[in-house]
């Protein structure tokens, strides 16, 4: 059985898969017994987050299923699993009770909060009008604390709110608290201690009464033999087994890209370490987990010196994780705009293009002018973050020390949009369509990490935080007053476009050499 972990709270990518399908199929039993045929199918009990259900993959001759009698695959609460199934793999989550930041409260009792969730307010509760939640976490909701599914069941006391919502901070109140996962805890919000008791700490994610719960997906014994774990958490997979009766696969819909109901002829052409996000059509690409060589190292740096804040170079561990193979694009950011994810540009001009964001000419050019905070709301709206500077750094070089991506031979026309020295001239004067340098790729095959445009990091910038050479997953200090960039861009010198070289601006800056790229995780 495989244990997943990193799903507490923090939203995974969704990478589709085929909607509920009326059963049609069936696959033969292993060979060599009389088991009659199983059926390939797999149900999702609504008490599972979104967010786990949108992690697993459908291995081919695999489709969904709207009633659990027809499925011979199941992901549900932990809790809810029969005998005689076997499990494939597991994924933790936890929700947290919130509460403003002034309050004087510090815990409260889960038996209190189930009270509340009941419509009978007691003990630390009994202030309360209402508790906020995201309309996803409903059902979810219900299948820890208790209720009807159906966010139309919901009771008046719980406030439903739009999914798209980033903080709540301005509706919480010493009457109004709000539940949300772990990972959408916000600078605004103070988290309560809420005391669940021995029954949960005895039997973890089992209890009715708690926000953590354990959610498995299991099998009929001989579709677990046909599907292992990996068939469902790998970015691809092709199983052994034979369907009786094959079904057509269809073509994953990349958002942006087709009106509702139109025919969708084509979809990116990936590589077998790389993955179609469904939110909005992005290449990410698999990074793997392990040690790699961060900061400067004079032998590898391009004849430079090394600035005092890329050192010390040493090892680093990371795990593993994904990153955009492209800069986030004006096409993209449009569509987290129109999911009122995202608010619109300030600017939506570039260098030397009067109309850019917006000019369909331009849709596939990295978007400009975006503060750390907009490109952070973009990061979360398709299910990830803004990389760290160590992920940065070890998708640009790899892991052995290089000064750009390609090598330590100095920038050039064609392996980046830079400054060229040797002409003494800009190679485009503005922003290139992204992946116009593939000579210019990295080890992982990440484009354009060098040149075209800075890219917001998720660190804050602190020379001494640094300077202490961190080895393992580095995040970046707690606070600070400037967030890092790197990679250069079309109007800076081959120095800057130094793999380990590190600036730093405030987060509200909105510089037209400035955009980003995504991180996730990488189930």
């Amino acid at each position: 059985m495989a244990l997943l972990g990193g799903c507490v709270g923090e939203p995974a990518i969704p990478v589709g898969g085929a909607n509920a399908t009326t059963p049609s199929a069936s696959v033969s039993a292993p060979a060599g017994t009389d088991a009659p045929p199983v059926k390939p199918f797999l149900w999702i009990s609504p008490f599972v987050p979104s967010d786990i259900a949108n992690a697993v993959y459908l291995p081919q001759g695999v489709s969904k299923v709207g009633d659990k009698a027809s499925a011979g695959i199941i992901l549900d609460l932990k809790k809810n699993k029969p005998a005689g199934m076997q499990g494939l793999a597991e994924w933790d989550w936890k929700y947290v009770v919130v509460a403003p930041q002034w309050s004087f409260r510090e815990d409260l009792a889960i038996g209190d909060l189930v009270s509340f969730w009941e419509g009978k307010p007691f003990g630390s509760t009994r202030q309360l009008l209402s508790i906020l939640i995201y309309e996803k976490d409903y059902d979810p909701l219900v299948g820890l604390l208790g209720g009807e599914v159906g966010v139309e069941n919901a009771p008046a006391q719980v406030k439903v709110m739009q999914d798209q919502v980033n903080d709540f901070s301005d509706q919480l109140s010493s009457s109004a608290w709000a539940i949300v996962p772990v990972g959408r805890v916000q600078a605004g919000y103070k988290v309560l201690e809420v005391t669940e008791g021995p029954d949960f700490l005895s039997n973890y994610g089992q209890a009715v009464d708690s926000l953590q719960g354990r959610y498995e997906l299991y099998a009929d014994e001989a579709l677990a033999e046909m599907f292992p774990a990996e068939a469902w958490t790998s970015f691809q997979y092709k199983s052994t087994a034979t369907p009786a009766a094959s079904q057509p696969t269809p073509t994953p819909l990349v958002a942006g890209t087709a009106e509702p109901g139109a025919e969708v002829t084509r979809t990116p052409t990936v590589t077998e370490k790389e993955r179609v996000r469904a939110a909005d059509g992005a290449i990410e690409i698999y990074i793997p987990a392990g040690e790699f060589m961060m900061g400067c190292d004079p032998a590898h740096n391009g004849g430079y010196g090394c600035f005092q804040d890329e050192l010390p170079l040493r090892e680093v561990y990371l795990d593993a994780y994904t990153i955009d193979k492209f800069e986030v694009t004006n096409r993209q950011y449009a569509l987290c705009v129109q999911a009122g994810a995202c608010p619109d540009l300030l600017y939506k001009y570039s260098e030397t293009r009067p109309s850019y964001y917006g000019n369909p000419t331009y849709d596939n050019y990295p978007v400009v002018a975006v503060s750390w905070s907009e490109a952070n709301a973009f990061c979360q709206w398709v299910g990830g973050s803004l990389p760290t500077s160590a992920q940065w750094e070890k998708a640009a070089h790899g892991e052995e020390s290089m000064a750009y991506p390609w090598g330590d031979e100095l920038p050039n026309c064609g392996l980046s949009n830079t400054f060229d020295e040797k002409a003494g001239k800009a190679c485009v004067g503005d922003t290139s369509e992204v992946g116009s340098y593939p000579d210019g790729a990295s080890p992982y095959g990440v484009l354009d990490m060098a040149g075209n445009v800075w890219e917001w990091n998720s660190d804050w910038y602190d020379p001494i935080y640094l300077g202490m050479g961190y080895t393992v997953n580095p995040t970046g200090p707690e606070q600070g007053n400037t967030r890092m960039v790197h990679g250069g861009s079309w109007d800076y010198s081959s120095a800057m476009a130094r793999s380990v070289y590190n600036s730093n601006h405030i987060p509200n800056s909105h510089l037209i050499s400035f955009g980003f790229r995504c991180a996730g995780p990488a189930n």
